[in-house]
């Protein structure tokens, strides 16, 4: 049998992993790391079967989203039977110190480290806030949280998930991180002096196979502007190759002794779908 081959350096394979949600693939005793957490209610899409004995480290910088957030964590360690919920009111980058982060006044999901016109891409009067910052490797580095449990990775922060990963070397590097998902926005990427392909780049230097789902993107529309959009999506990075595109690549070739030996070709970074101008 033939080795599926990878994708070059710095492309892209035109679909996500079959279970991409953060929940899939976990066992008593992994580890998930969440940057960027909000309140976390997209951890109710789990079921107690997925998460039964995992524990969760989260990382959000507003205070009063984390605040709800840890109120929500000890409600479901109960009711998902995990094994902990550690939320910290931190921000996540490569280096430690101070940030000022960039606060939309009507939607504060949307805060942004990278600049305050990043924050308000979308219209919104911004607020600027100090908050303590720190890298994934220094706050994973102590305690019950060792490097090696930690099985997924997700860094949702508005254009700073290439410093994210910048500041965790050890930990993806490590080869314990199985799955790792990060929001893929170019534009905020951008303002943020780094980008797309870097953030590509990062995620293929640790050993990551990534992909997204063309169908999946969320646009919005630009104020002042005729019509025009901004889009984005999640990259979802595995560190195998079998692990993408189970229904779209393999199923045609499931009756076939030899599907293991069809390659499937990856589509290069296309940003044309995230910048979308007006008809």
């Amino acid at each position: 049998m033939l080795p599926l081959p990878l994708c070059p350096f710095g492309e892209l394979i035109d679909c996500s992993p079959p279970g991409g949600s953060l929940c899939t693939g976990l066992t008593p005793g992994d580890v998930v790391v969440d940057v960027g957490l909000n309140t976390g209610s997209h951890f109710t899409l789990c079921s107690p079967e997925q998460v039964k004995g995992v524990g969760i480290v989260a990382f959000e910088p507003l205070p009063s989203l984390c605040r709800k957030a840890k109120r929500n964590a000890r409600r479901w360690v109960k009711t998902l039977g995990l094994a902990f919920f550690d939320v910290r009111c931190k921000a996540i980058s490569d280096r430690r110190g101070t940030a000022t982060i960039y606060v939309p006044q009507n939607l504060t999901a949307a805060a942004s480290l990278v600049s305050a016109k990043a924050a308000g891409l979308l219209g919104d009067a911004v607020v600027p806030l100090n908050v303590s910052m720190t890298t994934l490797d220094e706050a994973l580095a102590g305690g019950r949280y060792y490097m090696n449990r930690v099985r997924a990775l997700k860094t949702d922060t508005q254009g700073h998930e290439a410093a994210v990963l910048r500041g965790a070397r050890r930990l993806l590097f490590g080869g314990g991180v199985r799955k790792l998902q990060a929001e893929l926005d170019p534009e905020l990427l951008e303002q943020g002096g780094s980008s797309a392909k870097e953030l590509l780049a990062l995620a293929r230097h640790a050993g990551f196979n990534c992909g997204y789902e063309r169908r999946a993107f969320e646009c919005a529309a630009l104020p002042g502007t005729a019509g025009a959009r901004r889009c984005w999506n999640d990259l979802y990075c595995t560190r195998s190759r079998r692990d993408f595109c189970e229904r779209s690549w393999l199923a045609p070739f499931r009756t076939n002794a030899v599907w293991p030996m069809v390659p499937r070709s990856c589509a290069p970074l296309d940003l044309a779908p995230f910048h979308v101008a007006p008809k």
